[in-house]
């Protein structure tokens, strides 16, 4: 219940960017297994990004929200979020954010520079650490942890892009794994005059972009994406199902095509 109640509250606080839809990304919830031993994160000590020590031992007693970000993210407004939540629950929560450029070279500067942006743009007072890698040869150790079972004792978890989330309870163990959230809208304002696609389509406001899934009685899927070149490849950089190029027409909308092992139902979820 403790769980479901402080997912509650962190949807709340980022409503516009988390959970708006059933179409948001299901999180990842901690099984049910009594002969699971989980570790705890309070191990860890990490490097800051101001050059002093995040010590995960000091947080005992509060929920801890582990996410990876970047400053040149579609994403990188929820850092607005954030913040807020964080003020708004001080005493029970602490937000530990580290910036990674893993995910289309979205975070290239260095630490002065991001702890600058992340004050100047988004008055960001939660902890930051050091650049890190949370995936591949090089990951940093507290996102093995974070990531694999047979380390946390709890669930595996896969970054699939910027803003990926861990929560972890008072004892330092983990509870959940989100993937970023997407905004969503399900009508057609603000889009009808430059696309008219009808009445009958679903469309999806994504950080302003919209999104409709067409030709869903055809193979492979295919997706309308209102963005630029640079968005399209970031599409393809994130889903694997996306297979195909894309193209530019007069109107600036791009398509891409899905792999056919997907059904109706999942890009929905996916994009």
């Amino acid at each position: 219940m403790k769980l479901i109640l402080l997912s509650v509250a962190v949807i709340a606080t980022l409503g516009y960017g988390f959970y708006k839809t059933k179409f948001a990304p299901k999180p990842v919830y901690a099984p049910k297994d009594v002969n699971a031993k989980p570790t705890s994160i309070h191990q860890f000590k990490v490097d800051a990004i101001d050059g002093t020590t995040i010590d995960f031992a000091a947080y005992k007693g509060k929920k801890i929200l582990v996410v990876n970000t970047a400053s040149e993210c579609g994403y990188t407004p929820q850092y607005e979020g954030l913040q807020k939540l964080y003020e708004a629950n001080k005493d029970k929560l602490v937000i530990v954010g580290f910036p990674c450029n893993q995910f289309g070279g979205q975070e290239p500067g260095d630490g002065k520079t991001i702890q600058t942006f992340c004050k100047k743009n988004y008055g960001v007072t939660f902890p930051l650490a050091a650049k890190v890698d949370v995936k591949g040869d090089a990951i940093a150790p507290i996102y093995k942890w974070l990531c694999k079972k047979s380390e946390n004792g709890v669930l595996d978890a896969s970054i699939k892009w910027n803003f990926n989330k861990f929560m972890l309870d008072e004892n330092g163990v983990l509870l959940a794994y989100f993937e970023q959230i997407h905004e969503y809208a399900t009508s057609l304002v603000n889009v009808e005059e430059t696309q008219p696609f009808g009445p009958d389509n679903i469309v999806y406001k994504v950080n302003g972009k919209m999104f409709l899934l067409v030709a869903t009685d055809e193979e492979p899927l295919k997706f309308n994406v209102k963005c630029n070149p640079e968005f399209a490849i970031e599409l393809r950089e994130r889903f694997d199902a996306i297979t195909a190029g894309y193209h530019m027409n007069k109107k600036h909308w791009n398509t891409v095509t899905i792999d056919d092992t997907l059904t109706n139902k999942q890009p929905k979820e996916s994009i």
